[in-house]
């Protein structure tokens, strides 16, 4: 879980945390070099493993065999028939200043 505070001086207080969900970039009929096997039985508990991990970069799903390879570094993407890649984008989007930190 990500939590975003706004920028603020030493003398105003904050009151209010909004939530910072990750964002995925997405790749068809790819995958990566490497990456650890993680037993999960579905795409999204595949994406949860990520978003729990703060080193993960990325996971392959295959949805054929129903496998989930999460990647702490993202290597060389090839194409692969029956995998989609899943990047992790960790960054907050929002029109003011804000920092986002793992909890």
């Amino acid at each position: 879980m990500l939590i975003v505070g706004l920028k603020i001086d030493d003398t105003a207080s904050l009151t209010t945390n909004y939530s910072c969900a990750p964002r995925w970039k997405v790749y068809n009929e790819t995958r990566s070099y490497g990456g650890r096997l993680t037993q999960v039985s579905t795409v999204q508990e595949c994406l949860d493993a990520c978003v729990e991990d703060a080193d993960c970069v990325a996971v392959d799903w295959n949805y054929v065999e129903q496998t989930c390879l999460v990647h702490n570094v993202q290597r060389y993407r090839y194409p692969r028939q029956n995998i989609t890649q899943y990047q992790v984008i960790r960054t907050c989007r929002s029109g003011r200043t804000v920092y986002c930190w793992g909890l």
